[in-house]
């Protein structure tokens, strides 16, 4: 008896894993945007402008803060998006190697706005951030009906301003 409940949570795991999509596609992580040289430059310059007026106004942390920010983000910059799997069955969504049960997910909207094309979630998780999924060229109208029967959709749901930002500064 032991060995048959050491043995189901494996069962379902690869059960979950294996479950014929209803619908599944590959995109790209992010939006990768071509950044010439001037990016580059510009980046830096409002980046040491930032840190230099926090050192300015004696606010060492942020100074600290704005330097490492301007680091990162010329770091981010030179990433290219790695192409995902994403699919929809009957038990939940798989981002990449990741399953998420249907009763982790909370509601879903569709930013389709091309070039934007979102699929997001949130998580029943207060802690967990949302997951984004780009749909490419996929039919929304297809992922809706896909996810119909499973979660609410939440209607009217638009870009926040960090994706707008980020789209701006292409980042």
């Amino acid at each position: 008896m032991a060995e048959d409940k050491t043995k189901q949570p494996v069962e379902q795991a690869v059960s979950e894993r294996t479950e014929k999509p209803i619908i599944a596609w590959e995109a790209k992580e992010f939006t990768d945007y071509q950044r010439n040289k001037r990016w580059y430059i510009l980046v830096g310059i409002v980046g040491a402008v930032l840190t230099v007026g926090a050192l300015v106004i004696q606010q060492w942390l942020t100074a600290v803060v704005f330097a490492l920010a301007t680091y990162v983000v010329m770091r981010h910059a030179g990433d290219k998006p790695r192409t995902i799997t994403y699919s929809i069955s009957r038990l939940g969504i798989q981002v990449g190697d990741k399953f998420y049960p249907y009763n982790d997910l909370k509601q879903y909207w569709i930013v389709y706005n091309p070039p934007i094309r979102t699929l997001s979630f949130q998580l029943t998780s207060r802690f967990k951030p949302l997951i984004k999924m780009n749909i490419g060229e996929v039919d929304p109208d297809a992922i809706r009906e896909a996810l119909k029967e499973h979660l609410p959709e939440l209607p009217k749901q638009g870009e926040d301003f960090i994706d707008k930002f980020s789209r701006w500064v292409r980042l």
